[in-house]
């Protein structure tokens, strides 16, 4: 027998409070490899936590880092050429050291 269509069979699911590292990729406009590569060096725009395998970025921090910026992505994008991720942050990694 099917339950009445006015009673869910499960209770909706609240909403996440955090993206995976690919979803805030997407959401901050950055490509998922420069994404990856700049959580690894610890140069995500905002922090990134590590549960076993997975990455994870909190919804909020998202939200708050695209509202400081008017509403779009800050992080650079991926280029069509591979830059390291200090190139990417505009760093010059060919300069010689002082």
């Amino acid at each position: 027998m099917r339950p009445p269509d006015n009673h869910p069979t499960t209770a909706p699911r609240p909403e996440r409070e955090t993206h995976t590292l690919r979803e805030a990729c997407a959401r901050l406009g950055v490509g998922k490899t420069l994404g990856y590569e700049l959580a690894r060096v610890g140069r995500f725009p905002v922090p990134v936590i590590r549960v076993g395998r997975r990455l994870l970025v909190s919804r909020a921090a998202v939200d708050r880092l695209l509202a400081a910026s008017g509403g779009e992505a800050t992080a650079a994008r991926e280029p069509a050429t591979r830059r390291s991720a200090g190139q990417a942050h505009g760093e010059d990694t060919d300069a010689l050291p002082e």
